[in-house]
């Protein structure tokens, strides 16, 4: 599995939503709310930097008294998201066409003047990799 990861089930969208919630940049959420993980995160499938699909099949709190010593720290309580391999593959076009088609959207609903540049990026990108980075070599 291989980060960043891509959220292939909400074919939706929304400005107002964090991108944390359609592209996964580690295995980590910073929260153990159960409502956003049932939410964001349960069941969902993610498509990493190789094709591969994965599905969240569950979480685990942090190992670490530490983390959950500090918890009220941002970033120091991390929830592993725990993914299974689903043995499928979605092909460098259809991730393309997916992850545009989604920004599009993303565009007509927001005013980031950022966008523009991140649908080029994803448009000119030749490795399956460079999708989900932005690479364009």
């Amino acid at each position: 599995m291989q980060f960043p990861m891509l959220n292939i089930t909400d074919t939706q969208w929304r400005a107002e939503y964090d991108v944390s919630i359609y592209v996964l940049f580690d295995e980590f959420i910073y929260t153990d709310d159960d409502k956003l993980f049932s939410t964001y995160f349960q069941d969902k499938f993610f498509c990493d930097t190789h094709g591969q699909i994965y599905r969240v099949i569950g979480k685990r709190p942090p190992q670490q008294i530490w983390r959950r010593v500090f918890s009220f720290l941002p970033n120091v309580y991390k929830v592993t998201l725990l993914f299974k391999d689903t043995g499928e593959k979605m092909p460098l076009e259809s991730v393309r066409h997916f992850m545009l088609t989604q920004m599009q959207n993303l565009r007509h609903q927001s005013d980031d003047e950022s966008l523009p540049d991140w649908i080029t990026q994803v448009e000119k990108a030749k490795p399956f990799q460079g999708i989900l980075h932005g690479e364009t070599h």
